[in-house]
């Protein structure tokens, strides 16, 4: 078992600032094709929101794969503080 001030704690807690990045812009992504898809959906352009949607599922599958990367950090690795995800300057 790794110290938590060990070099692979230190490169974990990179690892996780990096997996919450992405989380976040994949959600705010994610935010952007639900609103073109109801867009799409009101202006009656259902091959566009049929698109959307489409889009809408690959990012809900790369989201899941992000969430087990960190899930899979935090059981590898117990003593990471979930506050630690802000990178410091």
């Amino acid at each position: 078992m790794n110290p938590p001030d060990s070099p692979n704690y230190a490169q974990a807690r990179v690892l996780l600032v990096a997996l919450y990045s992405e989380i976040d812009g994949v959600l705010s992504e994610a935010d952007a094709v639900n609103d073109a898809a109801a867009a799409a959906w009101r202006a009656g352009h259902h091959l566009t929101y049929r698109e959307r949607v489409t889009h809408r599922e690959t990012l809900r599958e790369k989201l899941y794969e992000l969430h087990r990367m960190v899930d899979n950090i935090n059981a590898r690795f117990p003593g990471i503080d979930p506050s630690e995800r802000v990178p410091r300057e």
